[in-house]
């Protein structure tokens, strides 16, 4: 089982539906369960993960994270390390532990948990 903790990329922009990620990521909570959805006909990126909340699409795995977990067979789960506001920008940030190996949220959430 392998883990990472990455800041999600693309917070700042606005979906497709015109929803705002900013406004669900100002919604989560540490330990909150997130999901990794592969777009497979992103035309920026091949190996593209959404990350995505109950309410909707906050962003992306970063693009480096994104190509090793493509070539992972198994799945992976995220759940929600830290959301945060920076004083100096008017945007919010989320980071997010993604474990791999895992069938389910249980191994995201335990990880959560010990690092707490």
């Amino acid at each position: 089982m392998s883990s990472w903790r990455v800041k999600v990329a693309g917070v700042s922009f606005e979906n497709a539906d015109g929803g705002s990620r900013q406004a669900i990521v100002r919604h989560l909570r540490p330990g909150d369960i997130v999901t990794l959805r592969r777009e497979w006909n992103n035309d920026h990126d091949v190996n593209a993960i959404a990350v995505d909340a109950a309410e909707g699409q906050i962003g992306y795995v970063p693009r480096e994270i994104a190509r090793r977990l493509a070539s992972i067979p198994h799945k992976a789960n995220a759940v929600v390390t830290e959301v945060r506001q920076s004083s100096s920008t008017i945007y919010a940030g989320v980071d997010i532990t993604i474990t791999t190996g895992a069938t389910d949220g249980t191994a995201a959430r335990s990880e959560h948990a010990g690092s707490a």
